[in-house]
């Protein structure tokens, strides 16, 4: 997976039920997705970004409880504001992660990584 390799993390937290929620972003084809961890059967997952479709993925089993699931990417040039929420399977107010304000240190943070390879 050519995009997730130099992926970064820009937007995370835990959720009240102790899930990982975290947008993933690759530069490399200006796309955004969402990765969860430690749910449970039944838990959902959804990405939006402007201009396009959101993206969903459900934890279908002890399986997908049991590691990283992610969802389909998103267009999310420069990181252009995705948000991802958790939706728990039982029944408690969704929790949301978003990327507003920080594409500036995103895009930042990549320019010093591209600097570093070519110095090398």
């Amino acid at each position: 997976m050519a995009c997730g390799r130099d992926a970064r993390t820009p937007a995370g937290r835990r959720t009240r039920a102790g899930a990982g929620l975290e947008i993933r972003f690759g530069a490399r084809c200006d796309a955004a997705w969402t990765r969860i961890r430690q749910t449970r059967v039944g838990d959902r997952v959804e990405i939006t970004a402007p201009g396009s479709p959101p993206q969903r993925a459900a934890v279908a089993d002890k399986f997908d409880a049991g590691r990283y699931l992610f969802t389909q990417m998103v267009p999310a040039r420069q990181l252009s504001a995705p948000h991802a929420c958790l939706i728990p399977a039982s029944g408690d107010a969704r929790e949301c992660v978003a990327t507003w304000g920080l594409a500036q240190r995103l895009a930042a943070s990549a320019a010093r990584t591209a600097r570093v390879r070519r110095a090398t």
